[in-house]
């Protein structure tokens, strides 16, 4: 269970420049639920992911992750709680580094200091087993420089290394933005079998009007920092899609 319990920000206090980018926010999304979450430039979307990944702190009000209050957790902290995936397929990975060296960074993330993970044949078969999941054909290709992939193989790379360890959260931000429409659907099927099956809870921003209506169990959409609409599995599915596209008119 995430947990937003009256959460304000604002930036440039005092200012003229100053903005009020959440109001006072109550907000629950329950476990394994795979929320997408839009709203127009401005509305708070990656604020509320920001506030979540502890990359910002709230002015003011509690984010509780199964009932731990997380508010003031450096952001390092919460590896134990969630993992993020950015829209720029260079970010998250070491490109320098092999596909396999990436992994090992990604699964003792939220290790002890000193944890290590040798180079053993264990973990390179779990790794190829994981890879070979995509359909993609990188898993015989462990030793090559993640930096020479493609924007797509990172990005579906990206989310694997985001579940190598315990976190059942699962952050996206726009993640197939950089991608073409074909590669963007390969990335999001992927991240709707990996919640599936993973029973991780989700949170997607995308400004793509037909992946808010293909993805997701459950809609929120914000406006100038509030909940404006909040619909659950049932009715998200009863959406068209020149409604939706008309939302952003109100």
């Amino acid at each position: 269970m995430i947990h937003f319990r009256d959460i304000s920000k604002t930036f440039g206090t005092g200012t003229g420049n100053e903005i009020r980018a959440l109001h006072p926010l109550n907000l629950e999304i329950k476990d394994k639920e795979f929320v997408v979450l839009i709203g127009s430039n401005g509305s708070g979307k990656s604020t509320v992911m920001n506030l979540l990944s502890g990359a910002l702190r709230p002015d003011q009000g509690q984010i509780l992750v199964d009932g731990q209050d997380i508010t003031t957790l450096p952001e390092h902290q919460r590896c134990k709680y969630l993992s993020r995936v950015f829209q720029n397929p260079l970010s998250g990975t070491a490109p320098e580094l092999s596909i396999e060296e990436n992994f090992r960074l990604a699964t003792i993330r939220t290790q002890p200091k000193g944890f290590r993970i040798g180079n053993n044949d264990a973990f390179r078969k779990t790794v190829r087993e994981r890879i070979a999941s995509l359909n993609l054909g990188l898993e015989s290709k462990l030793n090559q420089p993640m930096g020479s992939l493609s924007g797509g193989q990172r990005q579906a790379l990206t989310l694997l290394m985001a579940t190598m360890d315990d976190s059942k959260i699962l952050l996206m931000d726009e993640p197939t933005a950089a991608l073409d429409p074909a590669t963007s659907k390969l990335i999001l099927d992927i991240a709707e079998k990996m919640v599936q099956e993973m029973g991780l809870t989700a949170i997607l921003i995308t400004h793509q009007m037909k992946d808010v209506i293909r993805y997701g169990n459950r809609l929120i959409q914000l406006k100038e920092g509030k909940v404006i609409r909040d619909f659950p599995k049932i009715q998200k599915q009863e959406i068209q899609l020149n409604e939706l596209i008309n939302w952003f008119g109100d």
